[in-house]
């Protein structure tokens, strides 16, 4: 878990990928500069509906709006 945490400190994002539900992917992003105090947006999908070009397309979507 603490590469984990690392790599989502490097990256700005955190990914759940069927870790807590067999059937969610999920993938969080902070809402501003990465603090304990910060908004954190999450985007989920059931697993079957699921790809890598989705989650790059909601994070391109949540930081275009944010930025």
């Amino acid at each position: 878990m603490l590469a984990e945490i690392d790599e989502a400190r490097r990256t700005g994002i955190a990914w759940n990928r069927r870790e807590s539900d067999p059937n969610i992917t999920a993938v969080a992003t902070w809402a501003g500069k990465p603090s304990g105090l910060t908004l954190v947006i999450c985007v989920n999908w059931p697993f079957f509906r699921f790809s890598d070009a989705k989650a790059r397309q909601a994070l391109a979507a949540i930081r275009r709006h944010l930025g």
